[in-house]
């Protein structure tokens, strides 16, 4: 785990002006600074706090957070990093229980969310994507591409999450308001994907254009975020589980697979055509520690780890033998893409909050208790899909 923390510790930067960020290049961006900081949360909670603010400070006047911070990189159509922003905020309010932080930056998060709530432009209840920006997968191929897992799955995380922090600050109003989307928009993502909804065959797949895209016979594994936010049915986790089985292969887990035929610029096994990312193997080992599966969570750090940081020395940028990489082949195994990608770090998160189970369970601290309980996922026949710090 320290190989791919220490790509967390060696993107956080601070200038002389006092500001900090972390992230996987050279600038903030809310997605992989997210998934970076896991870390910064538990040792370092006034570098988080600094990150948040910094990132109010650049947010717009319409409630838009730009693609990145520091400096401004501006794509206008990108959805998930505004809901990355607002998760920041909770989950910084949900290990900390620091009241004054969250009233000081709820403004903050009612803008970015009715943002969100503005590219609802066919008026379904889920942000809809204009171009190949609106996620992660920010590549050609996905110019048509309205409706994805990931984003639509964490949509239903911000609306549940923006409903406890409006409870807590006592915006009854807008609570009201989130939950009345929040329903609305569990309904159609859970919807079968015949009747408009994203649910087909055991997994979430995305939507396209009509008459565009491919035939939607292959499986994402970042919709693993949503057995790990909790905003998956219960009745359908195991199922969603068993289907991101299918994306494993001896070297960690695809971010897509089957591969997609006919996707441009990347052949199989590259890049988003079924490369395997650490990051998202961190968020799917994640997914798999909240289901109860710590074995196959562990298996699967074990092969990664190998072909990453073991087997491909030779390949390696200088440095050699554990050095992480952006991602690995989906066929062959070898490294590639960029070096020392800073949203690696996620293995943090996966490890202390997934495999150990550490969750905050009190707002104030007596004589007799502790602010926080440990739980060993999977010791027990249950299944506890939802994420609590």
């Amino acid at each position: 785990v320290r190989w791919y923390m220490g790509a967390s510790i060696i993107n956080t930067k601070g200038v002389r002006g006092g500001l900090a960020w972390s992230m996987g290049y050279t600038e903030l961006n809310q997605r992989d600074s997210f998934w970076a900081s896991w870390i910064h949360l538990v040792y370092w909670p006034s570098l988080s706090q600094k990150m948040i603010r910094e990132s109010i400070q650049f947010q717009r006047t319409d409630g838009k957070v730009p693609t990145t911070v520091l400096p401004i990189i501006e794509r206008n159509d990108d959805v998930d990093t505004n809901m990355y922003f607002v998760l920041r905020i909770w989950r910084y309010w949900e290990w900390y229980r620091d009241f004054q932080f969250l009233k000081e930056t709820w403004p903050a998060v009612v803008k970015a969310v009715r943002w969100l709530l503005s590219r609802d432009r066919e008026h379904i209840g889920l942000p809809m994507a204009v171009s190949y920006w609106a996620d992660w997968l920010d590549v050609r191929g996905f110019e048509s591409r309205t409706y994805a897992p990931h984003w639509c799955l964490l949509w239903l995380a911000v609306l549940e999450r923006s409903v406890q922090m409006a409870d807590v600050v006592e915006d009854f109003d807008v609570a009201r308001e989130m939950r009345g989307h929040l329903t609305r928009a569990t309904e159609i993502v859970n919807r079968e994907y015949a009747e408009g909804g994203l649910w087909r065959d055991g997994r979430y797949v995305d939507r396209w254009a009509p008459g565009k895209g491919y035939a939607t016979d292959y499986t994402y594994t970042d919709q693993s975020v949503g057995p790990l936010f909790g905003v998956v049915p219960l009745s359908r986790v195991s199922r969603v589980l068993d289907s991101l089985y299918k994306c494993e292969g001896r070297m960690g887990t695809r971010d897509v697979y089957p591969f997609i035929d006919g996707f441009p610029d990347y052949a199989p096994g590259v890049y988003a055509n079924g490369g395997v990312y650490p990051w998202l193997n961190a968020v799917y080992a994640w997914s798999l520690y909240r289901a109860g599966l710590p074995h196959r969570a562990e298996d699967l750090f074990v092969r990664l780890g190998h072909y990453d940081l073991e087997r491909n020395v030779s390949s390696s940028p200088p440095g050699g033998t554990y050095f992480a990489n952006e991602f690995l082949h989906g066929v062959t195994g070898d490294n590639e893409g960029q070096p020392i990608q800073a949203w690696n770090g996620a293995w943090f998160g996966t490890m202390y909050f997934g495999r150990f189970g550490l969750q905050r369970v009190f707002d104030e601290r007596d004589n007799d208790t502790s602010l926080y309980e440990m739980v060993l996922w999977g010791v027990e026949d249950r299944i506890d899909t939802s994420i609590v710090l």
